[in-house]
């Protein structure tokens, strides 16, 4: 059987609804992961896949529709998650009205949301849960038209009427995952904002968090990937897809010093010539650390403050970071030769337009070489957004996946109304990047002409992304 993935352009949904415009439209340039590893998972269970990154190659519905018709696949295969929701349920529902082929969907959007999902017609399926085993199961009944009530997590129709399909309690295991395929990727065209060689790809070692900030819906259980079996993924990236430079998408890659530490040595052994990022918690490294993380390649390390306020961050379940904490990592990080970016965040319960105004002052004066500021959005499956429905009892995301035109709901716990967050939002990314002596600095550390290029992209598309929030 033949299956083809689609990822659509991403820019067009509504950006401002969520506050975080800038960051996704600096995204652009990643390669689509998570159909990466689908397409893994569906070569493994003997059926040909083919992946459409619309995104990436800038294709149109047209052009989509033209690659779909020459593959004449049996089926189409979209991941959707809540911000890109609509975005993507625009390209199913055109392809849907010229190619009759049937539409299943996936992605932890289907762990919170898969009846909302379903109401929309266009969707034949979709899979609820981990991939991993309901996917095969799914392939093989719908090749053979066998009943397909047995699939675990299977949400589908028979006539008008929905048929939920009981998840069964799978280990979920990372290490059971395939290694994504990239040669189903344009792999020379992928780029990060801070790519400094061709070609670039996005990496996982883990999965999930150990951290519990109450804005954030990851898992709470930590996977760490088998070293080796990370060794093995990169070796293939290097030798096989010629990929030089890798951003290590962990949520918090050092969560382990000695496992770190053993993957930046044997890094070494193989000799690669990669640089690499990562994102990490500010408690989570020292100097020892960051030297190794220097000599393996590491080039950026990106930090998540969120607030300077110790209150805000007690607010979100953060673990404490004091002032003199986050500018003495900063300063061990460039030290060690490695560039540092912050993520801050605009809007937390407890937030004012002193503390706001406050975390302005000091940001500027923690030795950061990029930042991003975004505004918190209170998603589906945080602690916030139960502490949300506990006082509003009624589900916004629900009715969002139903209609895209609904008003954000405000922040609990805080008296700045949406429009202004977005305009300190605007205001601090620019102040930080529009500063003449900034944009030197960033050029003087510049390490080659490929980085220039992706930093001008990045730039570019923040700004547009920034000016189109108030169009």
């Amino acid at each position: 059987m033949k299956i083809a993935l689609i990822y659509p352009r991403l820019y067009g949904y509504k950006e401002k609804s969520f506050g975080i415009g800038g960051y996704a439209r600096i995204m652009l340039g990643y390669p689509p992961l998570s159909l990466a590893y689908v397409a893994a998972i569906i070569k493994k269970a003997n059926h040909e896949a083919i992946i459409i990154d619309g995104n990436i190659l800038n294709l149109d519905f047209s052009k989509v529709i033209k690659k779909i018709k020459e593959f004449s696949p049996d089926l189409l295969g979209f991941s959707v998650t809540t911000s890109t929701f609509h975005n993507v349920l625009v390209w199913v529902k055109t392809i849907k009205r010229i190619i009759k082929t049937p539409i299943i969907v996936g992605g932890a959007l289907l762990d919170l949301y898969p009846e909302e999902v379903m109401q929309h017609k266009e969707v034949d399926y979709a899979i609820a849960g981990s991939s991993l085993y309901s996917l095969p199961e799914f392939l093989k009944a719908f090749s053979n038209n066998k009943d397909l009530t047995t699939v675990p997590g299977l949400y589908f129709r028979i006539g008008n009427k929905l048929i939920i399909n009981e998840e069964k309690e799978a280990k979920n295991d990372i290490n059971e995952l395939p290694f994504p395929a990239r040669a189903l990727l344009p792999n020379h065209r992928y780029y990060s904002p801070f790519s400094c060689k061709k070609n670039f790809t996005a990496l996982l070692t883990s999965k999930g968090c150990m951290f519990r900030c109450a804005y954030c819906c990851l898992p709470e259980r930590l996977q760490l990937r088998r070293t080796e079996d990370v060794i093995e993924e990169m070796t293939e990236c290097y030798y096989r897809f010629n990929i030089r430079d890798i951003d290590f998408y962990d949520s918090v890659f050092s969560a382990n010093k000695e496992r770190t530490i053993d993957l930046c040595q044997k890094i070494r052994e193989k000799k690669f010539d990669f640089t690499w990022t990562v994102r990490t918690h500010i408690n989570c490294v020292d100097g020892e650390l960051l030297k190794e993380m220097s000599a393996s390649g590491c080039r950026m390390i990106m930090y998540g403050i969120e607030s300077t306020n110790q209150l805000i961050l007690k607010n979100l379940n953060r673990p404490a970071m004091s002032i003199n904490r986050i500018r003495d990592v900063v300063s061990l990080t460039r030290r060690a030769g490695i560039s540092s970016f912050g993520f801050f965040m605009l809007g937390s319960p407890g937030e004012t337009r002193a503390t706001i105004e406050d975390t302005f002052r000091v940001s500027r004066k923690l030795g950061f070489d990029f930042v991003q500021f975004s505004r918190l959005t209170v998603i589906p499956g945080t602690q916030l957004y139960e502490d949300y429905l506990n006082v509003h009892k009624n589900d916004y995301w629900s009715r969002f996946i139903l209609d895209s035109n609904q008003k954000l709901p405000d922040i609990i716990q805080t008296q700045l109304p949406t429009d202004a967050v977005i305009r300190y939002v605007k205001k601090a990314n620019l102040g930080f990047y529009l500063a003449p002596w900034r944009i030197i600095k960033i050029i003087l550390r510049l390490k080659s002409y490929r980085q220039l290029i992706n930093h001008v992209k990045a730039g570019v598309n923040m700004l547009l992304s920034y000016m189109l929030q108030f169009v």
